[in-house]
């Protein structure tokens, strides 16, 4: 992946409440990007953090054209870039009542060839949340190799 631009706003999740949190905070970074005139330049991400068993830190970035108000225009977002590196990337189809199941053959996949990931992992929305049902989502996951 290469790094462009884009806004970033953080954010705390429960895992009960995961899908919804995420389509809010979207739809709250795509008012501010649209509010200061900022173009998108591709399909949202959330990157986690860290996580609880209840609950887990996350930042939603928006793949952007170009920034060119100060920082605190875009506040509570702030300016940033869209994950770099290597990666390999996985692809969802459905909602996030199935996740989980990708998740586990994601892991199978890195831990038969013993791959080590970063902690952080990456979810792309290639079908926009805020147009689509749920059930016909279609999100890329981006898992990050240990160096």
């Amino acid at each position: 992946m290469t790094a462009r631009p884009a806004l970033v706003l953080a954010g705390r999740a429960t895992w009960d409440d995961l899908y919804g949190t995420f389509r809010r905070t979207l739809e709250q970074l795509n008012g501010l990007a649209r509010a200061q005139g900022v173009v998108a330049a591709g399909p949202p991400m959330i990157r986690f953090l860290s996580s609880t068993d209840d609950q887990a830190d996350y930042e939603a970035i928006l793949p952007v054209v170009a920034l060119t108000q100060p920082p605190e225009r875009y506040l509570p977002a702030r300016p940033g870039t869209t994950p770099a590196g290597q990666t390999y990337r996985f692809v969802h189809f459905g909602g996030y009542d199935t996740m989980e199941q990708t998740y586990d053959e994601i892991t199978n996949f890195l831990d038969e060839r013993s791959i080590q990931a970063e902690d952080s992992f990456v979810e792309e929305y290639v079908r926009d949340p805020e147009t689509t049902s749920e059930v016909d989502l279609a999100t890329f996951i981006y898992v990050f190799p240990k160096k």
